[in-house]
């Protein structure tokens, strides 16, 4: 008898679906596994890949090369396997359009090296996945666990790598290329430091931190409450926003939204939010049991042509107020329109000079006469407050001035009203 456990899917030229995941016979080890299905659902061909330890597919995608290439894990070397580095590593594979294997590469160091996805990056790839390793292919680790970017080239060799996060456990579940050349990364931390600032609290928190194209962090962002928050997918809408899909149990910090109240259990419940500049929320719904078809286990949110979006969830059942130990997959459409739980207003156009700044007193210009009665921040790239005053200005200009400490760099100024929050950025020359 034969078990097989889906890890990922991609549509298929032929408006069928490609899976990937792990089969294994009874008594065996598990074997990558590949499956083609035309648009009737009629198997076009199966494949399985692997060597004598178990080894396992979880996303796959089709390059622009016209292969498929599969990111997965092994933990050991032999058969379709060529090398193994330590515990588990990162396995990926590339095979033509008949399923026939193109190359095998393996990716990690001497201890525990999880791939969560590729994409296509310059002429090559960049595999997005979370490391324990002090070495091989880990060339800065922080701390317990990191997030791990790492640079391919076409042929899945490596070629440089990046490390994120703090010193606790930091993973990451999605990487999104922008419009700069830049990217949106969206990760899970427990981490209070290096690069992880404002912890909500819980177990863990939902990070999401913008990278130049070089890599370097350009501003940071955690999101969760008092009992946490895990973000489980990403992706960016047409107005160059984000939403992300995640589970919460908190009621409290960024989840400003409540589930109904006949609801008796919160386990799992989804949280689905919208950001933008800077990481700023714009809307926020939450569901457990009962909503958008009896659960809130979020497994993956994905953009639909509408403007929407799809949700795919393990529904779990309900009967009697108990939970029975049974799932099914399960897929529901959301929006548009979105709930605008937080009112949102539109920043009048503001100019802010002279910039970059050589000295520390900032001037502030608006086209129109109006009044400004709030707050100013000034955040550092790293997301920290570094600076905040209460100001008051009236007429056409204004003008505050930075504290003498603040050392050279990218900075972002923020104005603060009535719900507003109006972002520039600054930059400090030397």
């Amino acid at each position: 008898m034969a078990t097989v456990k889906l890890g990922g899917l991609a549509a298929a030229p032929d408006g069928g679906v490609i899976l990937t995941g792990w089969r294994q016979v009874e008594g065996n080890q598990k074997d990558l596994w590949v499956a083609w299905y035309d648009p009737d659902g009629r198997l076009v061909w199966e494949r399985t890949f692997g060597g004598p330890q178990d080894d396992t597919g979880s996303s796959i995608f089709l390059s622009g090369n016209g292969q498929i290439i599969i990111t997965g894990g092994t933990e050991g070397s032999g058969g379709d396997v060529s090398n193994h580095y330590g515990d588990r590593d990162v396995w990926l594979v590339a095979l033509d359009l008949n399923g026939n294997l193109k190359w095998e590469r393996t990716i990690g160091g001497s201890g525990t090296d999880l791939g969560s996805h590729l994409i296509e990056f310059r002429q090559g790839y960049i595999l997005v996945g979370s490391s324990d390793s002090p070495d091989g292919h880990i060339s800065a680790p922080r701390g317990d666990f990191d997030i791990w970017l790492v640079e391919l080239d076409g042929e899945g060799q490596y070629m440089r790598d990046y490390s994120f996060g703090g010193s606790g456990h930091d993973a990451a579940f999605r990487l999104i290329p922008i419009t700069d050349g830049g990217f949106m990364l969206g990760g899970n931390t427990d981490s209070k430091d290096q690069q992880i600032f404002h912890y909500k609290g819980g177990p863990n928190n939902i990070w999401v931190a913008e990278l130049d194209s070089n890599f370097s962090l350009e501003w940071s962002r955690t999101f969760g409450g008092s009992r946490g928050a895990t973000g489980i997918g990403m992706f960016q809408t047409i107005a160059n926003t984000f939403i992300v899909g995640s589970r919460s149990l908190s009621q409290d910090g960024d989840i400003t939204s409540d589930p109904p109240e006949n609801n008796p259990f919160l386990y799992g419940g989804g949280w689905l939010f919208e950001f933008g500049d800077y990481g700023e929320i714009l809307w926020d719904v939450k569901f457990a049991v009962g909503d958008l078809g009896n659960n809130g286990f979020i497994r993956d949110i994905a953009p639909a042509s509408d403007g929407g979006f799809y949700i795919g969830r393990n529904r779990l059942n309900v009967l009697e107020g108990t939970f029975n130990d049974y799932f099914h997959a399960w897929l529901t459409k959301f929006g548009p329109p979105f709930p605008k739980y937080r009112e949102q207003s539109v920043c009048p156009e503001w100019l802010l000079y002279p910039n970059p700044l050589t000295g520390r007193q900032v001037q502030l210009r608006w086209p129109e006469a109006l009044t400004f009665d709030g707050e100013i921040r000034v955040i550092d790239v790293l997301g920290r407050i570094v600076h905040r005053q209460d100001a008051y200005f009236g007429g056409l200009e204004g003008q505050f001035e930075l504290p003498a400490f603040l050392p050279a760099g990218q900075y972002v100024v923020q104005l603060r009203s009535e719900g507003k929050v109006c972002p520039e950025p600054l930059i400090i020359a030397e």
